[in-house]
């Protein structure tokens, strides 16, 4: 058990009225306030009173914050619970260095159920460094589930278009990061595309996101279609979403996409010619075990370009060796990511 998942545990058993989820949303979200406040983010209405013995205060400045960011926790959090979970966030606060605690360190820790797709940090440093290696200003970040993708675009400095079924968990992520005001598209872009221009859907000139073969669309519903998006024969079912991002995109496709989707037979075997014919696939990236919570099985991540044309396939296999430096213990991931840019390079 990691010191995160300790952490979030002992603040859950402080507030046993709220379910671990929600005690663990919580207490994400008294994190980023208490270091939105110390780092004057906030106004000083809106941030930490100084006397934490005030109940009053402390609920509505709190609130304020959340409604600043957008951010419902979805369910009502009580003033008792709130000062609970401060009083023991401060607490730990030195044991567990709150303040390198990045959104999706705490999001992995949050065990979340099994519907739900979180990425080992390393995953999301990998998608993020790939979808800005050619220098993209923008990055569009459709079915974002917990903001770890575009907590890392925004970092480097880059724009996000974020698509969500889930905004209030990516916004947590986003704020937990340290990452304010980004706008986040309540939508299934398959069915209901958000960033339009015009009567023309707007292209990106990157794009990333996780497949995860989930996505149940009805036949009629893509039918329907008027972007001309859903053409293919394998353009149903879970596999529109790839059709999806590829019309949205001039430029480089970052996914991570179940293995199955590599090698199985029926509409993905289409899916793979169609994408080979037309020399769209740059590299696969193999990932060890574990590289994300809530996909079963092995996972890859499938580099694809809508512009440049590839006549060979590089094929990159991460092994925990490569991911960890023995004396440092640092992330290696740069070596992995200059693979592909090299190659992209000539």
């Amino acid at each position: 058990m990691t010191e995160h998942e300790n952490f979030l545990r002992h603040v859950a058993l402080s507030v046993p009225e709220l379910t671990f989820h929600q005690a663990a949303r919580l207490t994400l979200a008294v994190i980023a306030w208490l270091k939105a406040s110390k780092g004057n983010v906030l106004d000083s209405d809106i941030g930490l009173p100084t006397n934490r013995a005030d109940p009053i205060n402390i609920q509505r400045n709190f609130n304020a914050a959340l409604e600043g960011w957008t951010l419902d926790l979805g369910f009502q959090v009580k003033s008792q619970d709130l000062l609970r979970v401060i009083e023991v966030v401060f607490l730990l606060e030195k044991s567990v260095r709150l303040a390198d605690w990045s959104g999706d360190s705490a999001q992995w820790a949050c065990d979340p159920d099994s519907e739900s797709i979180v990425l080992a940090p390393y995953v999301a440093d990998l998608m993020a460094f790939f979808s800005l290696s050619g220098g993209a200003p923008e990055v569009y970040l459709p079915f974002e589930e917990f903001g770890q993708l575009a907590c890392r675009v925004r970092a480097k400095g880059a724009a996000a278009s974020v698509d969500s079924k889930t905004p209030n968990q990516v916004q947590l992520g986003l704020v937990a990061s340290g990452i304010y005001g980004q706008s986040i598209h309540h939508t299934d872009p398959v069915i209901n595309p958000a960033s339009v221009v015009g009567c023309e859907l707007k292209k990106y000139s990157a794009a990333s996101a996780v497949i995860s073969l989930r996505g149940k669309y009805k036949k009629e519903d893509l039918d329907r279609d008027s972007y001309q998006r859903f053409d293919h024969a394998s353009a149903k079912g879970p596999l529109a979403a790839v059709f999806h991002i590829l019309a949205q995109t001039e430029g480089r496709v970052i996914l991570l996409v179940p293995d199955s989707l590599l090698f199985k037979p029926g509409a993905e075997r289409s899916l793979r010619e169609y994408l080979l014919t037309r020399q769209r696939v740059e590299a696969v990236v193999s990932l060890p075990t574990g590289a994300a919570q809530g996909l079963k099985g092995a996972c890859s991540i499938l580099i694809l370009n809508t512009v440049l044309a590839s006549e060979q396939v590089l094929f990159v296999k991460v092994t925990n060796e490569l991911l960890t430096n023995a004396d440092t213990r640092t992330l290696k991931f740069r070596q992995v990511g200059a693979l592909i840019r090299d190659r992209g390079e000539g």
